[in-house]
């Protein structure tokens, strides 16, 4: 977490100073490059006094906001030779996170509860071997091994920098999974499953990616994608539109580009600051005849920090594909990972184009560490928890030409209204417990895990 301990001065009559040298503490496995590469001063910048803390406070927020430490301070002092010296220490977290993996087949744990019965056949259920830094370049290698409902095999590397000196890193990822049950239509806005003896779905997926930073908060990635999905005969003849024209079998390669502008105080949870997210795609290269698409997509989420107890946000999110043929499997849809109204969690709507908007007022309502028991005298001997009410608006719209004959909430605007608690703490935790009333009159209580303003859990279905 981070801590406000640290701010310190000691200054003379002087307006500026230069800073002389910046010293890190705490980094063991770090290399020092990629911390410097997040803070906004440097070895060499006239410092200017009446901006010192301000710089020192965003300096620390960029460097906590890698992922790769618990904690982080920043000091500076000025030297009997008029200088400034910084001071940079940090607390790494685990980097090394072998664990059990479990998760839900089924779009969120509601849905699975009561409209799946809170089956268990439906959990998927493995391995999940993760080093969060595993040079010290602050480079992320995941295996993933998944049983049960999805059987499933991932593999992810990512460097952010080819070297000290460089803005540019990269690297590649794969996957290949299968399913012996799996939905094949929406009819009434709900998913329509299927599930037999043998394997019905397989998919692959594998590509390459560049990304180059300009500055401490933008970002632009390019990537090649191939995918290839393979569905038994039996579903393509029950929705012969699910790969399209009938088809059991679909490759196409794809090109993006994604831009990213992320200047929040703390990507864990954010108070304040600012997200922006342009994605521009090319599915299908002419190597395949499979698929030929167009799409372009946008957020942009806007955090206020009132002041130290009163919090608001607002997010909008719009994505457009355009092509000749809409196959079921590539639809833009809400109902999935985050993308859906507050209050439709049992709902899904297809179609070519989504807008979503979300809003949320907050009220800090607890900050304290609570003692850990089962691991003093480490970095876990405390565990830091945050609770925050809130009052929470969403509104979304689905444009569809294809899917509407037998879904009567395409084409319509939806929205909703409610009360929540989001409860944080250490690594990415947040656990949300929402209560929504939506525009059909339904009321429900979720339980949801994850930012509601998510900018960054990879949502890609296919």
């Amino acid at each position: 977490m981070l801590t406000a301990a640290g701010l310190t001065a000691q200054t003379d009559t002087a307006a500026y100073t230069v800073i002389d040298t910046i010293i890190m503490v705490g980094n063991e496995k770090t290399k020092s490059y990629v911390i410097e590469k997040q803070m906004v001063v440097h070895t060499g910048d006239t410092l200017l006094l009446s901006e010192a803390d301000s710089l020192m406070l965003r300096s620390r927020n960029n460097i906590f906001n890698t992922g790769l430490f618990l904690s982080v301070t920043t000091n500076y002092f000025i030297n009997t030779q008029g200088t400034a010296q910084v001071i940079v220490t940090v607390d790494e977290r685990w980097f090394l996170f072998p664990k059990p993996w479990i998760d839900l087949a089924d779009r969120n744990i509601n849905y699975w509860w009561f409209e799946q019965n809170h089956s268990l056949n439906r959990l998927e259920y493995g391995l999940d071997l993760i080093h969060y830094n595993l040079t010290g370049h602050g480079d992320r290698l995941n295996f993933r091994t998944v049983l049960g409902f999805t059987q499933k095999l991932e593999v992810l590397y990512e460097r952010p920098f080819l070297s000290p000196t460089s803005e540019t890193g990269g690297g590649f990822y794969a996957m290949y999974a299968r399913n012996r049950q799996t939905f094949i239509n929406t009819i009434n806005n709900e998913q329509l499953f299927f599930e037999t003896g043998p394997f019905l779905r397989d998919r692959i997926k594998a590509g390459v990616f560049v990304r180059h930073r300009q500055g401490p908060y933008r970002l632009h990635i390019g990537q090649l994608r191939y995918n290839e999905t393979t569905i038994s005969d039996t579903v393509a003849v029950l929705n012969p539109q699910y790969l399209g024209s009938g088809k059991t079998r679909q490759q196409f390669f794809s090109v993006f580009y994604s831009f990213i502008d992320d200047k929040v105080d703390n990507r864990s949870y954010p108070l304040d600051g600012h997200f922006l997210r342009v994605d521009l795609q090319k599915r299908g290269l002419g190597i395949f005849d499979d698929v030929d698409q167009y799409y372009v997509g946008a957020q942009f989420n806007r955090y206020h920090a009132f002041n130290a107890k009163w919090y608001g946000a607002w997010m909008l999110n719009g994505r457009l594909n355009i092509a000749k043929e809409y196959p079921y499997f590539l639809a833009e849809n809400l109902g999935y990972c985050e993308n859906f109204v507050r209050g439709y969690e049992y709902y899904v709507m297809d179609g070519q184009a989504v807008g979503l908007m979300r809003s949320n007022l907050r009220f800090k309502a607890l900050d304290f560490v609570a003692e850990s028991p089962l691991f003093r005298n480490t970095s876990f001997s405390t565990v830091p928890i945050q609770a925050y009410l809130k009052v929470f608006a969403d509104a979304g719209y689905v444009a569809d030409d294809t899917f509407t004959a037998t879904n009567d909430l395409n084409n319509t605007f939806l929205y909703s209204a409610g009360l929540g608690l989001d409860v944080t703490s250490y690594y990415d935790w947040v656990f949300r417990f929402e209560g929504a009333v939506n525009a059909l009159g339904e009321f429900g209580l979720y339980l949801h895990i994850g930012l509601d303003l998510n900018t960054y859990e990879n949502c890609s279905l296919w």
